[in-house]
């Protein structure tokens, strides 16, 4: 019995196989991976692809806000030309939140305190731009000495 089950299952096989027409099938290369289907289990009353839409929604979303960054390369070399300034990096962040980031390391000759550095070159950027938001950090010796954000 078992033997007629098995010969049936080679000749259908067998004639399938001999049915096929194999010039109307593209080959894939062995070596691109195939695309792998995952098993997750369906929600009742919900599309196939709800979730893989909803996810692209949200994928989108995210980017939605774009952000532009750019170096404020004018206010940087004036920064920098003072005494007590190393070096500084002034970048501005354009995108729902205006910005401005500085970055202004300072050297054993600045007279004024961390604190009042940030103040006063917060004040000389806000002259530029007035609607922006200002972030500044001083270091010194690769130590950050302050934070401070001025809206």
């Amino acid at each position: 019995m078992k033997k007629r089950y098995v010969i049936a299952a080679l000749a259908i096989s067998l004639g399938l196989s001999a049915c096929s027409n194999n010039s109307d099938v593209e080959e894939q290369p062995q070596d691109e991976p195939q695309e792998e289907v995952q098993d997750q289990p369906q929600e009742e009353g919900q599309p196939e692809d709800a979730a893989s839409e909803e996810e692209q929604e949200h994928a989108i979303s995210e980017e939605e806000p774009s952000v532009s960054l750019g170096a404020e390369e004018e206010l940087q070399a004036e920064f920098a030309s003072q005494p007590g300034i190393a070096d500084v990096m002034v970048q501005l962040e354009e995108g729902t939140i205006n910005r401005v980031n500085a970055d202004i390391q300072i050297n054993d000759e600045q007279e004024l305190s961390p604190e009042e550095v940030a103040e006063t070159y917060a004040e000389l950027i806000k002259e530029k731009y007035p609607d922006y938001a200002v972030d500044i950090i001083v270091t010194q010796d690769g130590k950050m000495l302050t934070q401070t954000q001025f809206e």
